[in-house]
């Protein structure tokens, strides 16, 4: 089942993932079965596992782990959190005000707080 190695993990990647792993197969084999690097596997372990609110590690009840449905969807929702600008409507108009009287080319104007005379809202 290997992949290109590029984008996002998929669900049936996922699902492939979990099965795997209840194999104890090395993670290292995994990402070579998956067509991805280890350390890609190592994050998708670690970043999109459920972690139980309601149970202690010692605890039979404790359903922490890795799922691949529940990894979906982790891993959509941080993918649709909104822009920083699209989150903060101050801080895009002064982006905006910035762009426009910049007299040089908006590509150059990497940093806004560094030009004369401006704020900078990020450093506040």
């Amino acid at each position: 089942m290997a992949t290109s190695g590029f984008g996002y993990l998929g669900i049936d990647e996922r699902r492939f993932l979990l099965r795997l792993r209840k194999a104890r197969v090395p993670v290292a084999e995994i990402a070579a079965r998956l067509g991805r690097h280890h350390s890609t596997i190592y994050r998708e372990l670690g970043r999109n596992r459920f972690r139980d609110p309601d149970a202690s590690w010692d605890s039979q009840r404790n359903m922490s782990g890795y799922y691949p449905v529940t990894a979906q969807d982790l891993a959509r929702a941080r993918r649709q959190r909104l822009a920083k600008l699209a989150r903060h409507a101050d801080l895009l108009a002064h982006v905006v005000v910035i762009l426009h009287g910049f007299r040089g080319s908006p590509a150059l104007c990497v940093d806004a707080g560094s030009l004369p005379g401006t704020g900078n809202p990020l450093k506040e």
